[in-house]
């Protein structure tokens, strides 16, 4: 029983230990660098040359990623290279909010917008081949960008759903650049 007992302790603080070293190894911080995590750390992050979209990377700099992005998608004074960094971080999530808001942005944001296009694409790599009837009208809107990220957003996550809304778009389109990338994905 003593044995048992102190095989337990030994493997539970063998196993504190990895966690302790796992924690560090997952949550690195710069020595030096006392800085509030936050929006305003997260804004300047993605607008550095630094900038990776990587979950991991974004959680250095925020406690609450999802919420931050949001919050910087919706503050134009960020600027739209910024923001549109943002779109796609967001689309790294599929927690219930950062789902909700990329549906929303999907939605509701004006097909005019320069950031639209970008909307396109995250909505489909955060949603994929299930919200491939969604986008494939886009291959018919009047804006060339907007039927260019259509095509990318298809190509790349839309499945044979996508592929096939592609196939048909081939048929119709009439500027040189959207058919160019639509073959790169028809072949």
């Amino acid at each position: 029983m003593k044995k048992l007992s102190l095989k337990l302790i030994s493997l539970l603080v063998t196993t504190c230990c990895m966690v302790s070293v796992a924690h560090a190894d997952y949550t690195p911080e710069q020595p030096g660098v006392e800085e509030v995590m936050g929006v305003d750390s997260l804004g300047e992050y993605i607008g550095s040359d630094d900038f990776i979209a990587s979950r991991l990377e974004l959680r250095m700099y925020s406690g609450d990623v999802v919420g931050d992005l949001i919050e910087i998608i919706d503050d134009r004074s960020w600027g739209v290279s910024v923001r549109a960094k943002a779109i796609k971080c967001l689309a790294l999530y599929t927690d219930a909010e950062a789902v909700e808001k990329m549906g929303e942005l999907f939605s509701s944001m004006s097909k005019r917008s320069k950031l639209y296009p970008q909307v396109v694409v995250s909505f489909m790599e955060q949603r994929g081949e299930d919200v491939a009837g969604q986008v494939t009208p886009l291959l018919k809107n009047k804006k060339v960008n907007v039927r260019a990220a259509a095509v990318i957003a298809l190509g790349r996550y839309g499945g044979n759903t996508g592929y096939e809304g592609l196939l048909e778009a081939k048929q119709t389109e009439q500027d040189t650049q959207v058919l160019e990338r639509i073959s790169h994905y028809t072949h």
